[in-house]
């Protein structure tokens, strides 16, 4: 198991913590509000009961300058600095910590803390790991954990914030990150979960709003049309510039009872998206499909071609192309276009099936060949260059990286003993 000191281990070894983050994927990414809204961070833990952020940083310092060799005094003095945005000032302090309490969960926890506020997100994973396998039920370790995984794609994003709504029931942050997740998964059964814990977070009066878009989603996802669409245009009223709400709503407008003067205000909302966020082939894909149901196939075609050639791996994308250029008498591109769906499909089922063998297959150099060129064939170019640099990586060290992922997935599977990280 690495050691416990954040600045120990080569640089390959950093680089293959990142390279893990890519390739750890749990579910499907909620792509469109992603590319629109970056979730905040959410939760500081706090130090001391002082007033405000400058009086807790005073009387923090003088406890550690006093008391220099108590690790309690050290970690109160980091946080306090965390809470004053001096990052790295509060990274030594938290680094000194652990050399004082190398076995306390809060420790570790802190110093991950400190290593995601100064960017040091692959580090930080590793410390909150470690805190948890300390203290299974750390708070703290549990919600940084949660946020890097969620913002890494690390894999135990889920286990960690439904872990923490369980030790933390009254922290909002622990619900909203659960529900957040929940939202990705297409596992149909978490569906009415990820509404639920959005409720809880806005029963226990949360200030934070960043949230309401997977909120939104999570709605429709459960069939909740009615409250989905008042929770958006409610949202609305106050966020008129957020993309993604505008998103969201054509998409339910033209989802849920598609009269013609719903489909013409999703297609004025969409349109309004584009407008703020112009360089998105999902709202392109999504104006398409309206116009093609509005009878203006034509219309469709136009949108439809923008977003197949911004994403070549869209496969809805092709399905709606393919439809919009039959009932605009183009049946030659239809048939390509269907082909093409045809193909992506094939595609898809193998990079899924590939992925379902994930932890098996991740020190094999030629698994990640064999993804690397799925994902290159559906035109994922990143994916493709990521997988290829990871099976070079891997047949230059075998041995090393099998141990070192043997190594990172035990300290995984002793963070969280009762759940299972597929």
């Amino acid at each position: 198991m690495p050691s416990s000191s954040p600045s120990s281990g080569s640089s390959g070894k950093n680089k293959l913590i990142a390279l893990i983050a890519v390739l750890l994927t749990l579910g499907a990414v909620y792509a469109v509000v992603a590319q629109y809204r970056e979730h905040a961070a959410g939760t500081s833990s706090t130090t001391s009961t002082a007033s405000s952020p400058e009086e807790a940083l005073n009387k923090a310092t003088d406890w550690a300058s006093k008391e220099p060799g108590n690790p309690d005094a050290m970690r109160a003095f980091g946080m306090a600095l965390l809470q004053n945005q001096r990052q790295a000032d509060a990274l030594s302090a938290m680094k000194r910590a652990v050399e004082l309490d190398p076995d306390h969960a809060a420790s570790h926890a802190g110093l991950g803390d400190a290593l995601d506020a100064n960017g040091e997100t692959n580090q930080a994973a590793l410390e909150y790991l470690k805190a948890l396998n300390i203290d299974h039920d750390n708070a703290q370790a549990l919600l940084g954990a949660g946020k890097v995984s969620q913002r890494n794609s690390l894999g135990y994003t889920r286990p960690a914030f439904l872990r923490a709504t369980q030790v933390a029931p009254d922290n909002a942050d622990a619900w909203i990150g659960l529900g957040q997740e929940d939202v990705k998964s297409t596992e149909i059964a978490l569906r009415p979960e990820a509404v639920a814990a959005f409720d809880k977070a806005v029963a226990l009066k949360t200030t934070r709003d960043d949230f309401y878009g997977d909120y939104e989603q999570a709605l429709v996802n459960d069939d909740q049309f009615d409250r989905a669409e008042a929770l958006i245009r409610g949202y609305l009223k106050s966020h008129d510039a957020d993309p993604a709400t505008h998103f969201l709503l054509g998409h339910l407008l033209q989802m849920y009872n598609p009269t013609p003067e719903r489909l013409t205000e999703a297609e004025s909302e969409i349109q309004r998206t584009l407008n703020i966020a112009p360089a998105n082939e999902s709202a392109q894909r999504e104006l398409g499909n309206i116009q093609l149901q509005l009878g203006r196939a034509t219309d469709a075609v136009t949108s439809l071609e923008v977003a197949t050639r911004e994403a070549p791996w869209d496969l809805a994308a092709f399905r709606i192309l393919s439809k919009a250029y039959g009932r605009a008498g183009k049946f030659d591109r239809a048939a390509k276009a269907a082909a093409r769906a045809s193909t992506l499909t094939a595609l898809n089922s193998k990079i899924f099936d590939l992925t379902a063998r994930k932890k098996d297959g991740f020190t094999d150099p030629a698994y990640h060949r064999q993804l690397a060129a799925a994902y290159a064939a559906t035109g994922q170019v990143d994916k493709a260059t990521d997988e290829s640099a990871m099976a070079r990586n891997i047949a230059k060290n075998p041995k090393g990286i099998a141990d070192f992922y043997k190594s990172y997935q035990s300290m995984i599977d002793g963070a969280f003993p009762k759940t299972s990280v597929k």
